[in-house]
C-alpha cells in the first residue's frame, strides 16, 4: 500500500485478478464500499491478462457497489452479472460513484473489453452517477462498451430488463457507449453525459460509432427488443471518430429490422 505524503490521506491501491460472489443470506444485501478514512481507493487488473474486476450470480447477495473508488486496467471489464435459467436473473444490482477506467485490449494485452458493467439477463438494476473513461479496444474497437445489456449466452436465457442508466458520464468508449441486445427490453438510459476526451493515443475522440444508445440483433439471438429501450434528457457530442453519430440506433448482423430503442426527447447534442 503507498505511503501517505504528509497531511494527505493515503491512496491505497489493490492489485488482484477479480472476485466473484458466492451465494448469499436470502434476502440479504451487502454494500461494497471504501473503508471511511482511506482516501481514494484504486482497484487495479493489469498484473492479470484478462478477467473482470466483480463477477455477480443470481444467487449472490443483493450487491450495493458504493464508490467513490476507481476500477482500472480490467483487460474484460469492470462488473460481469450474470444469471441463469434455474436460478433467473440477477435482482438488485446498485453500481454508483463508481470509476470505471482503461478497460479494454488498448489499456490490457490480452484482454477481451466488453464493457465496464455487463449485465446478461439482470432485471431491475441501477446502474447512476458512475464515469466510464477510456473503455476501448485496438482489435475489434466495437465490441467494448460502457453499459452492456444481453442474454446469459451459454444458456440462452432473456436479455436484461427493466434496468436503469442514469446520471453516469461516457468518456473515449470505442463501441457504443450504451448497447442492448438479445431480447433485451424496458431499459432507460437517462439524464448522463457523453464526452470527448483523449484516447490512448492521446487523440481527441467521443464515445461510440453507431450511436449513444443502440440495440443490435445477432444470430445468436436474433430477435429484437419488445420494447421500452429509451433514451432522454441526455446530452451527447461525436462519437469515437469524431462524426456525428445519432442518439439511438437500431442495428443488426442477421438482415432483422429492430426498432428496439427510442428517443423519448429532451437530448441536446454539443459538438
Amino acid at each position: 500500500m503507498p505511503r501517505a505524503r504528509a497531511g494527505r490521506a493515503p491512496r491505497p491501491t489493490v492489485t488482484d485478478a477479480g472476485v466473484e460472489w458466492a451465494p448469499g443470506i436470502a434476502g440479504g444485501t451487502i454494500t461494497v464500499t471504501a473503508q471511511p478514512g482511506t482516501g481514494p481507493v484504486t482497484f487495479d487488473g493489469r498484473e492479470a491478462t484478462a478477467g473482470y474486476w466483480m463477477k455477480v450470480g443470481p444467487t449472490s447477495p443483493k450487491l450495493n457497489f458504493q464508490g467513490p473508488y476507481t476500477v482500472q486496467r480490467y483487460g474484460d471489464g469492470g462488473i460481469k452479472a450474470t444469471g441463469t435459467k434455474k436460478d433467473g436473473p440477477v435482482k438488485g444490482l446498485v453500481v454508483n460513484r463508481i470509476t470505471f477506467k482503461e478497460i479494454g485490449n488498448a489499456w490490457v494485452k490480452g484482454g477481451n473489453g466488453y464493457a465496464g458493467v455487463h449485465l446478461n439477463y439482470v432485471s431491475k438494476a441501477r446502474i447512476a452517477n458512475n464515469s466510464f473513461v477510456n473503455l476501448e479496444n485496438k482489435d475489434v474497437p466495437g465490441n467494448t462498451h460502457g453499459v452492456y445489456l444481453a442474454f446469459n449466452q451459454t444458456e440462452k436465457t432473456p436479455g436484461s430488463n427493466e434496468n436503469l442508466v442514469k446520471g453516469n458520464t461516457f468518456k473515449v468508449i470505442s463501441g457504443d457507449p450504451v448497447r442492448a441486445s438479445d431480447g433485451s427490453s424496458g431499459n432507460k438510459v437517462q439524464d448522463n453525459v457523453f464526452q470527448k476526451g483523449r484516447d490512448y493515443e492521446g487523440k481527441i475522440r467521443g464515445n461510440g460509432n453507431h450511436g449513444m444508445f443502440t440495440y443490435w440483433a445477432f444470430p445468436r439471438a436474433d430477435t429484437c427488443g419488445k420494447g421500452g429501450n429509451t433514451f432522454s434528457g441526455n446530452t451527447y457530442a461525436v462519437n469515437y471518430y469524431n462524426k456525428k453519430a445519432p442518439a439511438v440506433h437500431s442495428g443488426t448482423d442477421t438482415g432483422r429490422t429492430c426498432k428496439s430503442v427510442k428517443d423519448t426527447g429532451g437530448n441536446t447534442y454539443k459538438r
